[in-house]
């Protein structure tokens, strides 16, 4: 935490003199704060550069793999062939991949960044700035038993609206406010732009029409009982 990007390269780069010592960036999860993976002798080297260039924190971190490293390529290879078996149709919605921020219409394109995700940097900071700045994204929901990428995304940029489904309430919450079930519960003016919404404004125009089609109807019988009674009134007089 607290070195930049290229900072935290040129360390991997010096530490990787030999296959034993192979250390690369693995995640960029904001501007500040980016994740490294490689062999132990590797990291262990360079979180001690990293502190000595002025890094605010450089610790290790308990995982299974080098995720995202070039000791990956090997497990990219044998995943290739499985995925090769599996049928991937193209993608109603646009996928971005945060391995390169590339953009996929195709589900050969897909797979081929599946594949490069394993052994490739995760490009996080990136991907959420070219959601924001060209997909015009304001709004966006983190999945899952976590908020750690809500709090990320603040830090890449603080005027998005972040949503994470941490506990059930916050699911709720979600579901409130995207839908509009706030209005329908506390009924406050309904959101047009929202589902629940758009359905009590309808609602509540169709009930003012059918309001005002009774006082019609209502005034009508009215006037046709009160000319009725004059004119049995007429003919009772002059009868």
């Amino acid at each position: 935490i607290g070195l930049k990007e290229e900072t935290v390269s040129d360390i991997c780069r010096r530490v990787t003199t030999n296959p034993s010592k192979l250390v690369n960036i693995a995640n960029i999860n904001s501007p500040n704060q980016i994740v490294i993976s490689g062999t132990t002798i590797g990291i262990e080297e360079a979180i001690i550069l990293c502190k000595k260039e002025g890094a605010k924190r450089a610790i290790k971190l308990k995982m299974s793999v080098p995720a995202h490293s070039n000791l990956m390529l090997s497990a990219s290879k044998k995943f290739a062939q499985v995925i090769e078996q599996v049928t991937f149709y193209d993608p109603i919605i646009p996928v971005i991949h945060n391995v390169d921020v590339s953009i996929s219409t195709t589900a050969k394109h897909i797979k081929e960044k599946l594949i490069e995700q394993i052994f490739k940097p995760v490009k996080w900071s990136d991907t959420i700035k070219l959601m924001i700045e060209k997909g015009g994204v304001n709004n966006i929901i983190e999945c899952g038993p976590s908020k750690v990428l809500s709090g990320l995304i603040k830090r890449i940029d603080p005027r998005v609206n972040t949503i994470d489904l941490d506990n059930y309430n916050h699911y709720l919450d979600m579901i409130r406010a995207v839908t509009g079930l706030n209005e329908a519960r506390d009924g406050s003016t309904p959101d047009p732009n929202a589902l629940v919404g758009v359905q009590k404004l309808a609602a509540a125009n169709s009930n003012t029409a059918t309001r005002h089609i009774l006082h019609s109807a209502l005034f009508l019988t009215s006037e046709i009982c009160e000319a009725l009674s004059l004119r049995i009134s007429d003919i009772l007089e002059y009868s």
